[in-house]
């Protein structure tokens, strides 16, 4: 009866705003106001919730106040120069000075600190992101541990996994899902972190068990200024935020400038020699077999060494499994219970998915999206190919522009067939991203243009021979495509499976 007293003291949230806004030293007099809800986007806001409105990188929250009010908001929080308090319709508007800052903290005390009950592990980095998250999850699931995921596939545990827009979500959802996990008793998180989320203070105000860094290549070149500024955005995970373990890929030149200033790192690599110096923990893969779809690894460690099977392809997914390998054992797990735990690893949809009909071509549908990750998936690809290697690819419209001329350099350099076609064109011409992807090609009789994705891909299957390899790059897991400012269904998973009928 105690325990059952002291856990709901634990999950009850703070939902008097006064009692709320009281660590924040504000000027203005707060309201003794009862709120059920915070929420950053009015279209999520409900009765008696708190609408918090402030500007964002593609849009502005305070646009949508009335919208909020329509909804039931109780109250406004709003960013401001001067601290002062209006009204709309009856309904308070709290203007604050630097109110973005609060935000991560504000929704942290809303769920009563939910980080004190729930261990979340952040992966960051250009690629991996995915793979990593879910390896982790799913191994510790094998070992017997209730642990859930959030990122670009959505948010929960495997095999009940809620959709979410973005790979870091808002900083008062990251607390709302912890809340949530809590209440469940799931005990571990494994939390994909980009940039953007970073640079945005959405994981401010979180402690880590452990946090990867899995490595760092062209990408978000829109968002960032430069490479430098990336990489600034990326180390922030490691500077800002407190972290019992943090595990790095030393093959990465970023990765390897880090390590000596990090608190209780391990190394992991796969190319370079451990350092003679090194005093601290480490991880080091010997020798590498690849066959059809599985992948024999050998490695030596700090903590031992050991062979494992993984029913996965790709250098980058040996990466990716051993960073996965290393987290568990810098969170003190016993490298035999670690080992025996790669059997609980699955196949991710749309990272390197093989779809397969007697007589035909295979189609590999993944979700590379930047040259690097075009490349790893364009040799992994050539690996399994007998024939000609085709290559179905886009970039994204109103976004990083620089990358485009490398992807579709590449592509001209890993593949036989190209097929240039719509990634997300946004509101801007597939003509223009055509010609920045075309930019340095000079083999253009290999290229062909086909603006309609579904097109693109039924071309191919029918013009490719049994031997080839269909890649089809960039959506991945993805089912939509964002034409103008309308998201249409669209699944490159879906079609592949009704083109080899799978299931």
């Amino acid at each position: 009866m105690i325990v059952l007293i002291i856990k709901i003291v634990f999950m009850k949230k703070e939902n008097n705003l006064n009692k709320l806004l009281s660590s924040i030293n504000l000027k203005i007099k707060i309201p003794e106001i009862i709120i059920n809800d915070i929420s950053l986007n009015s279209k999520n806001v409900k009765k008696n919730g708190l609408f918090i409105a402030i500007s964002g990188h593609e849009d502005d929250g305070r646009k949508y106040i009335l919208d909020a009010i329509s909804k039931g908001a109780s109250a406004i929080l709003t960013e401001d120069n001067e601290e002062n308090i209006t009204y709309k319709y009856g309904v308070p508007i709290f203007h604050i000075k630097d109110l973005k800052k609060y935000i991560p903290f504000l929704g942290a005390k809303f769920y009563n600190f939910p980080n004190r009950r729930i261990k979340p592990i952040g992966v960051t980095g250009t690629n991996g992101k995915t793979s990593v998250t879910c390896f982790i999850s799913q191994m510790l699931e094998g070992i017997g541990e209730k642990s859930a995921i959030m990122g670009s596939l959505g948010i929960g545990r495997i095999g009940n996994i809620k959709k979410d827009e973005n790979t870091t979500t808002s900083s008062v959802e990251i607390q709302k899902n912890f809340h949530i996990f809590s209440k469940e008793n799931i005990k571990f998180v494994s939390m994909e972190i980009s940039s953007h989320g970073l640079v945005q203070n959405r994981v401010s105000f979180i402690s880590f068990e452990s946090v990867i860094f899995t490595n760092l290549s062209h990408d978000h070149f829109d968002y960032h200024i430069n490479e430098k500024e990336y990489i600034r955005s990326k180390w922030l995970l490691f500077s800002k935020n407190k972290s019992k373990s943090q595990i790095i890929n030393i093959d990465d030149n970023v990765g390897y400038s880090w390590i000596k200033t990090l608190s209780n790192p391990c190394i992991v690599s796969i190319e370079k020699d451990i350092p003679h110096s090194w005093k601290e923990k480490w991880m080091k893969v010997k020798k590498i077999k690849f066959y059809y779809e599985t992948t024999n690894i050998s490695f030596n460690s700090y903590w031992g060494e050991g062979k494992i099977v993984i029913p996965l392809v790709g250098k980058f997914n040996v990466y990716n499994v051993i960073l996965s390998m290393s987290t568990l054992l810098m969170m003190g797990y016993d490298l035999k219970k670690v080992i025996s735990s790669i059997k609980s690893i699955k196949r991710i949809p749309g990272r390197m998915e093989i779809f397969k009909k007697l007589g035909k071509p295979k189609i590999i549908v993944d979700y590379a999206h930047n040259p690097e990750a075009l490349k790893q998936s364009l040799i992994t690809a050539s690996f399994l190919c007998k024939g000609e290697l085709w290559c179905i690819f886009g970039c994204g419209g109103n976004r990083d522009k620089k990358k485009r001329k490398f992807m579709g350099k590449i592509a001209e350099k890993y593949s036989d067939k190209i097929i240039i076609t719509t990634d997300n064109p946004r509101n801007e011409s597939q003509k223009e991203i055509e010609k920045d992807i075309l930019e340095m090609c000079t083999k253009k009789n290999k290229i062909k243009c086909i603006s309609t994705r579904i097109k693109a891909i039924q071309f191919a299957f029918n013009k490719a021979k049994k031997e080839d390899v269909i890649l089809i790059a960039g959506k991945g897991h993805e089912n939509y495509q964002i034409i103008g400012k309308k998201k249409i269904y669209h699944s490159d998973r879906m079609i592949s499976k009704q083109l080899t009928n799978t299931k």
